[in-house]
């Protein structure tokens, strides 16, 4: 008598499997919607993810070398804007000693333009000390490097001269008080006026270099992460109509898969209700059990057609 069956020992294990990689792919179909990310694990694709990581961690360093350089490029950019309005007060300089080489002016006159003249060292030194970017005075004098790329040699070399007024004038502040000083003036401007257009043009030089730079890494940073993100990122579109199409199979399988579950006390039910073909008697072995075939028998004699009986033993004798 058969006592029990089950779904996974009958030839539905098949659809069970597949029943159950239905709903796996559904939970990935998720999960690669939710994430964004098409791979979700490793072994989904060895190579597309190995490649993603590569070229994310080049572009995690070309963010960073981008970084760098927006720094150097932002510190370049507060040390021109001290230059420029030294730039002025040198310009001012030069105006201040003309106008006092003049022999029409009073003595009084000179005084006061000498007066200005020394005052316009006080604001040069003010502009140096007052221009910063974070804590670093780059017109007091800078040299540093900053990383702009992967590799060790991708620097770039900042140098700045310092432009206070002793480094301007070499440390001889010249007046204005007489014609004859103003005159010799005029050339100690001129001087300092060189040293600093120097320290402009390199500052200028650099810093136009950095922001080239600076955009090409960050356009480098940015082709390297959409190359991972083409590696790595889910068809969204894609990725919908396959998980409707594992929506509809998996609901399909389910169903099939529910009805053969309740079929199955129907099943068992069917399979104890057939009866065994009649077997030739044989001498029952010692230990044997032939209940289930004897039941079977007289089952199948019970609903078999009347027959001729056989001749007894008394008729026999007779």
């Amino acid at each position: 008598m058969v006592s029990a069956i089950t779904l996974s020992s009958t030839p539905l294990a098949p659809a069970l499997q597949g029943n159950q990689q239905l709903r796996e792919s559904l939970a990935d179909n998720a999960g690669r919607l939710t994430s964004g990310n098409r791979i979700l694990n490793i072994s989904d694709d060895v190579g597309a993810a190995l490649n993603a990581a590569n070229l994310q961690s080049q572009s995690s360093g070309f963010r960073q070398a981008s970084s760098n350089a927006a720094q150097a490029f932002t510190l370049l950019d507060v040390a021109a804007d001290g230059l420029s309005q030294i730039e002025d007060i040198v310009s001012n300089l030069t105006t201040l000693a003309e106008q006092s080489t003049s022999p029409a002016i009073t003595d009084a006159q000179r005084a006061f333009l000498q007066q200005r003249f020394s005052q316009s060292f006080t604001q040069i030194d003010s502009i140096v000390s007052n221009t910063r970017f974070n804590d670093i005075r780059p017109l007091e004098g800078l040299t540093t490097d900053f990383r702009v790329g992967n590799d060790a040699e991708d620097v770039v070399s900042i140098d700045i001269e310092a432009v206070t007024a002793d480094d301007l004038f070499e440390g001889s502040l010249p007046d204005i008080g007489s014609i004859a000083n103003a005159t010799a003036a005029q050339t100690a401007i001129d001087d300092a006026n060189a040293i600093l257009q120097d320290v402009i043009r390199t500052v200028q030089g650099t810093r136009d270099g950095l922001f080239a730079t600076a955009s090409a890494l960050s356009q480098t940073a940015s082709g390297n992460a959409a190359g991972a993100g083409s590696l790595t990122n889910t068809d969204v579109s894609a990725e919908i109509e396959q998980q409707a199409s594992n929506v509809i199979r998996f609901d399909t399988s389910t169903a099939v898969l529910a009805q053969a579950a309740n079929l199955q006390p129907q099943l068992l039910q069917l399979l104890n209700s057939v009866s065994l073909p009649a077997q030739p008697q044989s001498e029952p072995t010692q230990g044997s059990s032939e209940e289930p075939l004897q039941e079977a028998v007289a089952q199948a004699a019970t609903s078999a057609p009347a027959a001729t009986p056989a001749p007894t033993n008394e008729s026999n004798q007779g």
